[in-house]
């Protein structure tokens, strides 16, 4: 069964598209990155999309889901499985992303809840050691959050916005152990969106994150200074970072130390678009001895548009960055970089001393390509200097357009201080 979420009238509506599901009207709601309609449906399901003008061309991505688009003047339909996320694009018109969701879980006991269809506006709201915060599908938060404390937990299907505040990092956890984030939306942030400083067990899931601008320091989700943590079936298309894991001080005062090692990272069925900056990335700030065991599996990039790419590394301080594995990566689109790994002194740079890189693995990587991308798109594996390296990187199974790459020229990689990079089927 199809069932709407119930947003408040007051929720600003898109004035470039309308959309049905399975005959059914979804409220489609505007924001600074584009438009999104939300319903919960857990089966196979007719989209139609009517555009405010005629459509000649639109694509629906990930490409993963293999499905083509029927076009009909301003009506465009598709079959959609259910739960899916996907990115619908045409030509002239903001993208529409679109949430087939599985059913919320009803509010823990105790929690602070906020009431579908409802929207509740303050500066900043404050949460503590042990506290739950329950914004129901189709109720809208809008203020910054500030969670200190273990065993904080906010979820309930909701949307969580910065549309208005004044700018600053959206949602922080600051010292937040056994932090929980699980099926929230997050829109337009004036900054970082989801910043999890010194948040060691924790665990995101469901998370979908829209963030306006082109590399105007508005990552999607933000690690830093945290270990043994699980990212789990988020959606994020930003203007900076999608998902970016870092270790350094925190500009503003805190209660935790975020410039602590980082160990155990894994993010796992993912899908990432990004204006700006890295699909992927590790760093710049990495003021700590090491960062290591990082894991991205499974991931759709929709794409990486202007500077930046789909996958980096920019050790900027002294750590050591080691055993780092991209695993079954499926890129729709990057322009300006295919991968970028470099230790490096840059304006975010607060060490003396550089770093170092070592044991990466592309392992099942699917890249797809245009005709602009030709003699345009590099990739980079540079060390700082002969004492600062980045020492075995494995491609395994890496393909460009369903043909395995056998040698740094089929990727145009440019090498400086790097030793032991290998090509494998």
């Amino acid at each position: 069964m199809t069932t709407p979420a119930p947003w408040s009238s007051e929720l600003p509506r898109s004035q470039d598209w309308t959309v049905r599901v399975d005959g059914i009207p979804i409220p489609v709601i505007s924001t600074a990155r584009g438009d999104f309609a939300l319903w919960t449906g857990s089966t196979h399901a007719v989209v139609e999309a009517f555009a405010s003008v005629a459509v000649s061309e639109a694509h629906l991505r990930p490409r993963s889901l293999g499905i083509t688009p029927a076009i009909a003047g301003q009506r465009i339909a598709l079959d959609l499985p259910g739960p899916a996320r996907a990115l619908l694009e045409a030509p002239g018109l903001p993208h529409l992303h679109l949430f087939a969701e599985p059913e919320s879980q009803a509010a823990p006991a105790g929690a602070r809840i906020i009431r579908a269809g409802t929207i509740e506006r303050q500066e900043t709201l404050t949460l503590g050691e042990g506290d739950c915060l329950w914004v129901e599908r189709g109720a809208v938060l809008n203020a910054h959050l500030d969670l200190h404390g273990a065993g904080i937990r906010v979820g309930g299907g909701g949307l969580i916005s910065g549309a208005g505040l004044a700018r600053r990092k959206h949602i922080v956890a600051d010292g937040c152990p056994g932090l929980r984030i699980a099926d929230l939306l997050v829109c337009d942030p004036g900054g970082w969106a989801v910043v999890l400083g010194a948040c060691d067990g924790a665990e995101v899931e469901d998370l979908r994150v829209l963030t306006p601008g082109s590399g105007a320091g508005t990552d999607g989700l933000d690690l830093v200074g945290s270990s043994h943590v699980r990212v789990r079936r988020v959606y994020i298309v930003s203007g900076d970072d999608a998902i970016v894991i870092k270790a350094f001080p925190a500009g503003e005062a805190r209660t935790s130390d975020w410039s602590r090692p980082v160990s155990d990272i894994t993010a796992e069925q993912c899908i990432l678009g990004t204006y700006g900056g890295h699909s992927m990335e590790i760093g710049h700030e990495l003021t700590v001895s090491h960062v290591e065991d990082i894991v991205f599996r499974d991931i759709d990039v929709l794409f990486a548009h202007n500077f930046g790419g789909p996958f980096g590394i920019h050790n900027g301080d002294r750590a050591a960055v080691r055993r780092v594995l991209w695993e079954r990566v499926r890129v729709d689109h990057c322009y300006h970089q295919i991968l970028d790994l470099r230790v490096m002194r840059s304006r975010y740079s607060r060490d003396a001393e550089r770093g170092s890189i070592a044991d990466v693995r592309f392992r099942d990587i699917d890249w797809w390509t245009t005709r602009f991308n030709e003699g345009y798109t590099l990739g980079s594996i540079g060390g700082k200097d002969a004492s600062h390296r980045i020492s075995r990187v494995a491609f395994e199974r890496f393909r460009r357009d369903g043909a395995l790459v056998t040698s740094a020229d089929e990727l145009d990689l440019m090498f400086r201080h790097a030793d032991d990079v290998t090509f494998s089927g």
